[in-house]
């Protein structure tokens, strides 16, 4: 695997001003030898409550921007991979106004629909598989994966929310179930998680099958918070994922 620094310096820094006036900063991979006349994947990942912030560094967590953007996957999967960073006076902000899950729902869904607004802008410049993007995150970046797929259904092939909560989604698990019982989904959790509750991960699954669903489901035995290593570098994963996309004759399952 290439040196982490290396890496790193691979990704542009980028920052995003959105309608709403929330500025967003963001890393960029581009895939190596990128070519127009190609059209690439895109994964976009959420960072965990550590990666908050505006050093546009810290997003940069875990396997998923660091590992799959080496030389040896890129090999395999040339991808863009999108990190962007959520404000650390955002998290906050949502977690001092009143302590209400309606007002946290609220201020974190303007910052997703901002970091679709980035997305967007991508597609305008760069050639990418709109039937291939995928969204993923872990911890409080997997419940944004899941607030992503929400706000924009159609976008994704398939989604990956690791040891997500459910503090801000604002949808209970019946109703995620209920709209995206058919949709790809792999989710992961380690059983001895003591920062967010594996049974968060168990009611959601249920809820998907009792909707007629099939998702993935990937519990750990003994894994604390850090399911996001082993998920990450799992290779099964690796394939499931960049082989999804969006059937040509219809978006996806919209909610």
């Amino acid at each position: 695997m290439q040196e982490l620094r290396v890496i790193i310096d691979d990704y542009e820094a980028r920052v995003f001003t959105g309608s709403s006036g929330d500025t967003l900063p963001y890393r960029l991979f581009i895939p190596r030898d990128y070519s127009a006349g190609k059209k690439y994947p895109l994964v976009l990942f959420h960072h965990g409550a550590g990666g908050r912030g505006n050093d546009n560094l810290a997003n940069l967590e875990g396997p998923c921007p660091l590992e799959w953007a080496d030389a040896e996957h890129q090999a395999r999967h040339p991808c863009f991979i999108v990190a962007p960073q959520i404000p650390r006076h955002a998290e906050r902000d949502v977690q001092s106004a009143h302590g209400g899950r309606v007002l946290r729902t609220r201020v974190m869904r303007v910052l997703i629909r901002t970091i679709h607004e980035i997305l967007d802008g991508l597609e305008e410049e760069f050639s990418i598989d709109t039937r291939r993007e995928y969204v993923t995150g872990l911890s409080m970046g997997g419940e944004c994966a899941w607030m992503s797929l929400v706000e924009r259904p159609d976008r994704f092939a398939a989604a990956v929310p690791i040891c997500a909560g459910d503090r801000f989604i604002g949808l209970s698990p019946a109703e995620l179930g209920q709209r995206f019982a058919r949709f790809p989904l792999w989710i992961f959790h380690g059983d001895d998680d003591q920062v967010i509750s594996v049974e968060v991960s168990r009611e959601l699954v249920k809820a998907l099958q009792d909707a007629g669903g099939e998702p993935r489901y990937t519990e750990y035995p003994g894994v604390n918070h850090a399911s996001w290593l082993p998920a990450y570098r799992d290779p099964d994963l690796i394939e499931w994922l960049f082989a999804q996309s969006v059937p040509p004759t219809s978006g996806a399952e919209q909610p």
